[in-house]
């Protein structure tokens, strides 16, 4: 059987359950996660996962009982509006702003589609 640590780094849909379950409630964090990407799907809002849990399906440790999500300016209002009632907390980024302190740089977030 291998490590806790070793499966989260494994990535995939056990290190995201076992990422849900280390916040407690995991059944509404996972189904909160496959909710919002099914409803992007379904709206053609295109979107990246971001930040917080969501990353532990690529073994990275987002170790904050949020998601975060990247979507174009453009598709804000509708992606606040999609995610209204999922009852978690979402961290909206937009395409072409500036990571960090916000300030100009030569690196922006990429549109979620490319």
């Amino acid at each position: 059987m291998l490590a806790y640590e070793e499966r989260l780094r494994q990535g995939g849909i056990d290190a995201l359950k076992l990422t849900c379950d280390f916040f407690g409630d995991g059944d509404r964090l996972l189904d909160s996660i496959l909710e919002l990407a099914h409803r992007s799907r379904e709206a053609k809002i295109p979107y990246a996962m971001l930040d917080g849990v969501p990353l532990s399906i690529y073994g990275m440790s987002g170790m904050r009982c949020e998601i975060g999500i990247l979507v174009r300016p453009a598709e804000l209002p509708r992606a606040r509006k999609m995610v209204a009632r999922l009852g978690v907390k979402i961290i909206f980024t937009t395409a072409g702003s500036f990571p960090g302190d916000g300030k100009p740089k030569p690196v922006v977030f990429p549109d979620p589609s490319a």
